[in-house]
C-alpha cells in the first residue's frame, strides 16, 4: 500500500488522534520561541573561525575592540563659546559613572591640539586665535592631521570619536547608546552655538534591531492578510481560506520552536523565513485543497476525495517537497553561518509543511465534511477559476501549437541574460541595512559631506611575538613605511591611505618619546618603557596600540599597526585586504605574526565567501534536484527538464538586475539558491500531472488540457500568493530587504511563466517522440 495512503486512511479514520499528536508536538517545540534573540552585527554573518574574525576578536579582547561612536557637531565650534561648549561635552561623556567601563575613550580636535601642547586649559580669548592658526596651517599642508578628517574643510563641522566596549551584550549596548544620544540631545537644545547628532557601531546596530522589529511588526502581517485575501478570492469559503492556515501555523511554531532551543539567533536574513514559510505552506496545501475539490466535483464522499487527493497530489506534493528540500539543503555547504542556518531551517520547515498537509489538513477536512458531504462550489463561484484555467489554457495550447517563435524568444532572452551577467556586481554596502530616515544614517550621510575621511573607518594589522623586540620593532617601523607607501586608490581617484599619519603604531610611541629615533637596544626600549608606564598620558597613548596589562596573557606581547582609510566600496577595501595579507605574509616580517583585522577586512572576507557560496549552492542545488527527479521518475530527461525552468529563471534574473542597475549584495546574491528550492515546485506539478494524464490513455495535447485546468489554477493562486507576499517584503524601510523582496517575487513570476509556458510544448515534444519510438 501507498504510504500515502495509509497516511490518508489514519487521517479519516483517527482525525482526533491525529490533531492531538499535533497539538502535543506543537506544545513541546512551540515554547521554544521564548529562546529566539535578535542579532545584528556583521561578525554573525562570518564563520568563527575566520581568520579576519578571530584576529578583530583578539584585537577586541585585549584593545576594547574596533567600535566606535562619532558624535557630529555643526556650527562655529573655534569660538570661545564652541571650544568650551565642546570641552565640556567631552568631559562629560568621560566623566559619567553611568558610561564608566563602556566608554573607553574620547577624542576631540581639542585632545589632539593639547597632546601636542599647542593649547591648554582654561581657554581664553586667545585659544580661538592659536585654533584658527594651526587650523589654517593644517589645511595648507600637503598631509593634515586634522582638516578633513576630525575638522571639516570648511571649518564649519568637527566630531568627538568615542571608543567604546566592543564586547558587550545588546541589552547593555542599547541602554548606553540611549544614555550617550540623551547626553548629545541635551547638548544640542543647550543654547551654545553647536549642533549635535550621533552615529557608530552601536547607534547603527540599534536602528538595525529596531528597523527588523518593526519591518516584521508591520509586514509579517501583511503578508499574511494578503495571502488570506488571495485564498479567499479563489477559494470563496472561509473554512478553505482557513485551514491552510492552520496548518501554516504549526509549521511555524515547530520552525521557530527549534530555531529558539538550537541557540539561532534571528539576524536580518531571517525576515525572509517566515514568508517563505508562507509561501512553501500555502503551496502545498492549495494542491491539496483543489484536488480535493476537484474529486468533489466528480460525485465523490469526504472519505474517498481524501485517500484520492492525498495519494496522487500527495504524491506530487512528496515529489516537490523533496526536491524543494534537497534544493535548500545546498545551504549546507556555505561558509557563512546565517546561510548555512537558513538552510537548515527552511528544509526542516518544508519537511514540517509536507507532515502537516498530509495528516492535519485531510484530518481537519474530514472532521469538517464527513457529516454534511463535501461541498461543490457553484457555478458562479467557480467562475473566477474557470476564467483562470481557460486564460492559462489558450496561452499555453498557442504556445504549443508555435514552439519555434517561443523557444526562439526564449533562446534570445536566454542569451542576452547570459551575455549582461558578467556586468553584475556583487556589493556589500551595511548600511543597505538600514532605513535612510533615522538618525544615525542621516549623521552618518552627512558626515560624508564634511569630510573626506573617517578615523573611525580604520583596519589594523595585529602585531603578534616579542613586540618590544629591537628586531620586531625595527619590523613594525618598516611595515608602517611599506604601508605609508602603498598607491592603492579607491573609486572616486584618491589615495585609500592619505597620509602618514594614517598609520599609527606603538613604534611610533616609542619614536616620540626617544626625540625621533627608533630605540635600537633592548636596555633603551626597557628604559623608556619604563617612563611610560610611570605617566599616565604616557600609559594612555602606549596602551592604544600596545598591551600593557600585566594580568593578560598577551602583556607585552601584542601590538597594533591602526591604519586610518578613505575606503567605502568593496572595491577598496578587496584590494585593501589584498595587499595588507601580502604585507603580513611577506618573509621580510619573520620576527613576529602579523594578523590584518578590523571591519574593512571581514567586509572583504565576506564578499569573498558571498560570491563564492552563491556559485556553490547555486550549482549543488540544480545538480540535487535533476537526481531526485531522475531517480522518483526513472527517466535522466524528465529531471532534466524539471530543473530547466528554473535554469532559464536563473539566468533571466542576471538581466532583471543588470536592468535594474542592482548588483547581487548580502540578501539577493542567495535567490538564485532560493529559486532553485521554490521554483523546481512548478515543474515537478506540471510534469507529474502531465504523466498522470497521460498513462490514463490521453493523447498529449489532450494531457496539457488537462495539466493546465487542473494544475493550472493552483500554480497560479501558489505564484501569486508567494510572490505577492514577496512583494510585501520590497515595502521594507531597509533597502537591502526592499531589494530582496521585489527581486525574488518577479523572479517567482519569471519561474512560473517558464514553467508554464516553455515546459509543455518540450514536454510535448518529448512525449510525443515516445509515442513515435514506441510505434515503430
Amino acid at each position: 500500500m501507498n504510504p500515502l495512503e495509509t497516511i490518508s486512511r489514519l487521517s479519516e479514520q483517527k482525525p482526533y488522534h491525529v490533531i492531538a499528536v499535533i497539538l502535543l508536538v506543537t506544545a513541546i517545540l512551540g515554547s521554544g520561541i521564548l529562546n529566539i534573540s535578535m542579532k545584528a552585527d556583521m561578525e554573525s554573518f562570518l564563520p568563527e573561525d575566520n581568520e579576519a574574525i578571530e584576529a578583530t576578536n583578539l584585537f577586541s579582547e585585549e584593545f576594547g575592540g574596533d567600535a566606535y561612536e562619532t558624535i557630529l557637531l555643526k556650527g562655529d565650534f573655534t569660538s570661545l563659546q564652541g571650544i568650551n561648549a565642546l570641552q565640556s561635552l567631552v568631559t562629560e561623556i568621560r566623566s559619567d559613572p553611568r558610561l564608566e567601563g563602556f566608554v573607553l575613550s574620547s577624542t576631540s580636535y581639542l585632545d589632539m591640539l593639547m597632546a601636542s601642547d599647542t593649547i591648554s586649559p582654561p581657554f581664553d580669548e586667545t585659544t580661538p586665535q592659536t585654533i584658527a592658526h594651526v587650523l589654517e596651517q593644517d589645511g595648507a599642508s600637503d598631509e593634515p592631521r586634522l582638516v578633513g578628517t576630525i575638522v571639516s574643510n570648511g571649518l564649519d563641522a568637527t566630531i568627538v570619536v568615542v571608543q567604546v566596549d566592543g564586547d558587550v551584550d545588546q541589552d547593555v549596548a542599547r541602554e548606553k547608546v540611549e544614555l550617550l544620544r540623551s547626553i548629545v540631545n541635551d547638548f544640542s537644545a543647550a543654547n551654545n552655538g553647536l549642533e549635535a547628532g550621533i552615529t557608530g557601531t552601536y547607534t547603527q546596530m540599534i536602528d538595525n534591531l529596531d528597523a527588523m522589529s518593526g519591518d516584521n511588526a508591520v509586514l509579517m502581517p501583511l503578508a499574511t492578510v494578503f495571502i488570506l485575501v488571495v485564498l479567499f478570492i479563489v477559494f470563496r469559503k472561509l473554512s478553505d481560506t482557513l485551514l491552510p492556515y492552520v496548518t501554516i501555523a504549526f509549521a511555524l511554531s515547530w520552525i521557530l520552536g527549534i530555531m529558539g532551543y538550537a541557540g539561532i539567533p534571528f539576524t536580518a536574513m531571517f525576515v525572509a523565513l517566515v514568508p517563505l514559510m508562507l509561501g512553501i505552506s500555502v503551496v502545498y496545501a492549495i494542491h491539496i485543497l483543489f484536488r480535493y475539490r476537484e474529486e468533489a466535483r466528480k460525485g465523490k464522499d469526504t472519505l474517498t476525495a481524501i485517500n484520492t487527493c492525498v495519494r496522487n497530489t500527495g504524491t506530487a506534493v512528496f515529489i516537490s517537497a523533496v526536491t524543494t528540500m534537497f534544493g535548500f539543503s545546498s545551504f549546507f555547504i556555505s561558509e557563512l553561518p546565517p546561510m548555512r542556518e537558513f538552510g537548515y531551517l527552511t528544509v526542516l520547515g518544508i519537511l514540517f509543511s509536507f507532515v502537516l498537509v498530509v495528516t492535519l489538513l485531510p484530518a481537519l477536512t474530514v472532521l469538517r465534511d464527513r457529516r454534511t458531504g463535501p461541498s461543490v462550489d457553484g457555478a458562479s463561484k467557480r467562475a473566477l477559476a474557470r476564467d483562470v484555467s481557460k486564460a492559462l489554457d489558450g496561452i499555453v495550447i498557442a504556445a504549443l501549437h508555435h514552439k519555434r517563435p517561443v523557444l526562439g524568444i526564449v533562446a534570445i532572452v536566454t542569451i542576452a541574460s547570459i551575455g549582461v551577467a558578467p556586468m553584475v556586481d556583487t556589493t556589500l554596502n551595511w548600511n543597505d541595512m538600514l532605513p535612510e530616515d533615522i538618525e544615525s544614517m542621516q549623521v552618518s550621510r552627512e558626515m560624508e559631506q564634511y569630510f573626506e575621511s573617517s578615523i573611525t573607518n580604520r583596519t589594523y594589522m595585529l602585531v603578534q611575538g616579542d613586540a618590544l623586540s629591537p628586531e620586531v620593532m625595527a619590523e613594525v617601523a618598516r611595515m608602517e613605511q611599506a604601508l605609508r607607501s602603498l598607491t592603492l586608490k579607491n573609486d572616486e581617484g584618491e589615495l585609500i591611505i592619505g597620509s602618514q599619519y594614517d598609520v599609527r603604531s606603538y613604534v611610533d610611541v616609542y619614536i616620540q618619546a626617544n626625540e625621533g629615533q627608533l630605540p635600537t637596544s633592548r636596555q633603551s626600549i626597557d628604559a623608556i618603557t619604563q617612563s611610560l608606564m610611570s605617566d599616565q598620558q604616557g600609559m594612555q597613548n602606549l596602551g592604544q596600540h600596545l598591551v600593557i596589562d600585566p594580568g593578560s596573557e598577551h602583556y607585552l606581547q601584542l601590538g597594533v599597526i591602526s591604519v586610518t582609510i578613505n575606503a567605502e566600496s568593496e572595491n577598496d577595501m578587496s584590494a585593501l585586504s589584498d595587499e595588507m595579507y601580502a604585507i603580513a605574509s611577506s618573509d621580510d616580517y619573520s620576527h613576529a605574526t602579523y594578523r590584518p583585522a578590523g571591519a574593512p577586512i571581514i567586509m572583504s572576507d565576506l564578499m569573498g565567501g558571498m560570491t563564492e557560496t552563491q556559485v556553490r549552492t547555486t550549482i549543488l542545488a540544480l545538480v540535487l534536484c535533476f537526481l531526485v527527479v531522475s531517480l522518483i521518475h526513472r527517466s535522466a530527461v524528465l529531471g532534466a527538464l524539471s530543473v530547466l525552468p528554473v535554469v532559464l529563471t536563473i539566468s533571466w534574473e542576471f538581466l532583471l538586475l543588470y536592468t535594474l542597475g542592482w548588483s547581487f549584495d548580502l540578501f539577493t546574491i542567495m535567490i538564485s539558491a532560493l529559486i532553485v528550492g521554490l521554483g523546481i515546485d512548478f515543474a515537478v506539478h506540471i510534469i507529474q500531472r502531465f504523466k498522470e494524464e497521460t498513462s490514463s490513455g490521453r493523447n498529449t495535447e489532450d494531457a496539457i488540457h488537462a495539466v493546465v485546468l487542473n494544475v493550472g489554477k493552483a500554480l497560479t493562486t501558489a505564484t501569486v500568493a508567494t510572490a505577492g507576499a514577496f512583494f510585501i517584503i520590497g515595502f521594507s524601510s531597509m533597502p537591502i530587504l526592499m531589494r530582496f523582496g521585489v527581486l525574488t517575487g518577479v523572479v517567482l513570476v519569471f519561474s512560473f511563466i517558464a514553467a508554464i509556458i516553455v515546459l509543455p510544448p518540450i514536454l510535448a515534444w518529448y512525449s510525443d517522440r515516445g509515442i513515435k519510438k514506441a510505434q515503430v
